[in-house]
This record gives C-alpha cells, sequence and structure tokens, in this order.
C-alpha cells in the first residue's frame, strides 16, 4: 500500500507487522532444502508441506489446491446458486474445529475462575452462555464429520472474537492503551460481550465492522470485500489457521488467491501489540486485503485476462523461488536479515507482489527503520548489526536483482500481447 502524510506512515509503521513477523529466522532450513538437486521450487513447496503438515492441502501444490476449490465452488453454484460458498473444506476445516472445540471448553474453565474476582460475574455468564453455544456448533460439525467453506470462515471469525473478549482486562495500562492505535488502523471494534454473542446470534458477519484510519487500507478493504462476497466466482480463497505461521509461506503465497487468518487462543505479541483472538484475526485480514488490491491493481494496469494472469502467475512463481533461493544463499549475517525484514515488508505487510518492475518502484521511506525499532524493542528479531547501513546495503542488493530480472518481466508480457 502506498505510504501517504506522515502521520499515517507513522501509524502504518505501528501496524505494518504480522505475527509471524516475529518467527523469521527459518534461512537455513529453507537453504536446504532450496540447494537440493531437484527443483526448486517443487523443493520449497515441499520444504512448505514438512513444516505445516496441517496445511499439505494448500502447500503440496497451491495451483492444484486452488483449482480444486474453484471447482468445487462451481458444482456447488450449479447445485445451489443461493449457497456457493458452502461447498466442501473439511480437509482444511476439522482439524481447526477440533482444536477450537477443546479450546472453548479450557476458556470456560478460566472465566469460571474469574466470577467475582476480576470479571463482572453478569459478563462471565453471557460469555460463558455464548461459548456454549460455539461448543454447541462445533460438536454439531464434529458429529456430523465435514464442514462447509462459508461456515469454516464464519465460525473462525465468532470464535476469535469471544475467545478474547476479556483478554485486555488482564493487560498492563499501558498495553491496552496502546492496543487502542493497532484498532484505528485496523478498523477493529470491539462490543460488549452482549452485543457479541447478539451478532453471533443473528450470524451477523462482517470482515471489517469499521474503517480502517490509513486511507490505503480502507481502498484495498472494498476491494478485497467485493472479491469476497462475490456470487459468480471464488476470487479469494480464505484459510483459517491456527498454525504458527512464518516468512517462508507468506512469501511462497504472496501472488496466489490463497489468503491466512490467524485463529488464535492467546493473546499474539506482534510490533509492541499484544493482539487479543478478534484483534489478530481482522489484523490478518488487513494484510490479505492489501495483498489483493495489489495484484488486482497490477493486473488491471497491465490488462492482464484470468487467463494470462495464469500465464503470468508461472513467471511470478519462478521469481519468488529465484529470489529466495538467493537470500538463503547470502553469507553475512546481518544482511541476510535486513533482506528478510525489507522483503517482508515491502511483500506481506505492504501487499506489493514480488515482481521485478514492482520493487524498482519503492520508494524509500522510514517505515522498515521504524519497523526494525519497534520489532527490536519488543525482542522479536535478533539485533542487525548496524540496522541503517544494512537494510541500505539489502536495498542496493534487491535492487540489483531485480534489474537483472526486469528484461524477463518485459519478455513475459510481451509474449502475452501488452506494453
Amino acid at each position: 500500500m502506498k505510504l501517504r502524510p506522515l502521520f499515517s506512515t507513522i501509524l502504518l509503521v505501528l501496524a505494518l507487522t504480522h505475527s509471524a513477523f516475529a518467527h523469521m529466522g527459518n534461512s537455513e532450513c529453507l537453504r536446504k532444502y532450496l540447494n537440493a538437486a531437484i527443483d526448486p521450487g517443487t523443493a520449497y513447496n515441499a520444504f512448505l508441506k514438512e513444516k505445516y503438515p496441517e496445511l499439505k492441502l494448500v502447500v503440496e501444490d497451491p495451483d492444484h489446491f486452488i483449482k480444486t476449490m474453484r471447482e468445487r465452488f462451481k458444482v456447488q453454484l450449479e447445485k445451489e446458486p443461493s449457497a456457493a460458498y458452502r461447498f466442501d473444506y473439511s480437509e482444511i476445516g476439522m482439524p481447526l474445529v477440533k482444536d477450537i472445540d477443546k479450546n472453548i471448553d479450557k476458556k470456560i474453565l478460566e472465566l469460571q475462575g474469574e466470577i467475582g474476582s476480576k470479571l463482572p460475574k453478569d459478563e462471565v455468564q453471557v460469555a460463558i452462555q455464548y461459548l456454549n453455544d460455539l461448543k454447541k456448533e462445533a460438536q454439531g460439525i464434529l458429529n456430523r464429520g465435514k464442514v462447509n467453506y462459508e461456515e469454516l470462515v464464519e465460525f473462525s471469525y465468532f470464535y476469535s472474537r469471544a475467545i478474547g473478549h476479556f483478554d485486555t482486562r488482564f493487560y498492563k495500562f499501558t498495553t491496552r492503551n496502546y492496543l487502542k492505535i493497532d484498532r484505528y488502523i485496523d478498523g477493529y471494534k470491539q462490543y460488549s460481550i452482549q452485543n457479541e454473542y447478539e451478532l453471533y446470534r443473528k450470524r451477523e458477519f462482517k470482515i471489517f465492522h469499521e474503517e480502517s484510519g490509513i486511507r490505503g487500507f480502507t481502498t484495498a478493504s472494498k476491494k478485497f470485500e467485493e472479491a469476497f462476497k462475490d456470487q459468480k466466482e471464488l476470487k479469494t480463497i480464505w484459510v483459517p489457521t491456527n498454525a504458527e505461521l512464518e516468512r517462508d509461506i507468506f512469501m511462497r503465497m504472496m501472488f496466489k488467491d490463497i489468503h491466512f487468518v490467524g485463529v488464535t487462543y492467546d493473546p499474539i505479541l506482534a510490533d509492541g501489540f499484544l493482539r487479543p483472538g478478534g484483534d489478530f484475526w481482522v489484523h490478518d485480514a488487513r494484510h490479505e486485503a492489501a495483498k489483493h488490491y495489489e495484484k488486482w491493481k497490477y493486473l488491471g494496469e497491465k490488462q492482464l485476462s484470468p487467463a494470462k494472469a495464469a500465464i503470468f502467475d508461472k513467471a511470478v512463481d519462478r521469481w519468488i523461488v529465484d529470489l529466495n533461493q538467493a537470500i538463503t544463499k547470502v553469507k553475512d549475517d546481518d544482511l541476510r536479515e535486513a533482506l528478510d525484514l525489507l522483503t517482508f515488508n515491502y511483500h506481506h505487510d505492504r501487499g506489493f507482489p514480488i515482481i521485478p518492475s514492482v520493487y524498482l518502484a519503492r520508494k524509500k521511506d522510514g517505515v522498515v527503520y521504524g519497523l526494525y525499532t519497534m520489532m527490536k524493542v519488543s525482542g522479536q528479531i535478533p539485533g542487525i548489526k548496524n540496522p541503517i547501513y544494512n537494510i541500505e546495503k539489502a536495498d542496493r542488493w534487491l535492487r540489483k536483482f531485480w534489474n537483472n530480472r526486469l528484461a524477463d518481466e518485459e519478455k513475459v508480457l510481451k509474449e502475452l500481447g501488452q506494453n
């Protein structure tokens, strides 16, 4: 997303980190796969398959996963036009629902222990009733042995909002008030537990309840919501997950219509913000909205039809693998850390596709330096010696890397009949 005034830049610096960013140290493991004798793209997928077994269906062959889900959507659309999104999603959903079912029991016991001491009895009683209803829904899914796509997305959303509802009551004053900045950025609004429960009972699912305080996020979210609700085509494929995802999987899926949304029981600390379940869910959705919007904008500017975009996607796949393979070969630890930081911030955090001309169009700003400072202060990444120097060095490294592939991008576009 493009940054606008200084105030927006400062706020965006505070927001542009995903929890997964706290776990960036995966270059060594990835290096072993990418430097293997087999095809690097196949090796990358194999690495992700081993690292994230619960997401095997997604990462083993992302294109096949997308094709399969869109075929299911098409069949369901023909069968029941008004419920096209209720296609089977059990491979992704059942393991998650099993975990959610157990976590609901755990949360109920926790809340019962807080009645009258730290939490008002009337609020806790409503919360337990809400959680019991979620428990019944989980049990219904588990008993029938399958779950559909629409059901899983909505269920994970309501669960996330409910499970972390009281978490901020136990925060320190500064931590609780600091979160208000993040909620302004993400447009997250938490209601009273009574109103939250009522939203669930009415099944009033809405991705973003309020507009983000950042203009770019607001623009992206509208396009993302339009795609999510499309009644003729499965444009976005959401993957709710409680897996602890890291940089490697996000970078691999940057140009895919696959969107991970975190489902967490405990609050997640990222860039100084301790986000409860509901905040975390929406924060992830904001990043995925930016990714979707920037891809849509690039394809539109290049006038690439869906068929041509699918061909172009193969080139992007190649560049993504090339980039990660090249970074894993960097021997300078500080430079490699700076490369990880800069690429993840520019592509995942801000949504820009991993394409030669897109990175070369990057305008230098203070976001990545501010982001590094916050990550360092919160202890989420190891220190980079001389961070300003190494981040600048990383930018020069990346510009050289992408300049060497700019002609390749132009060639692919020319072959597709584009200027």
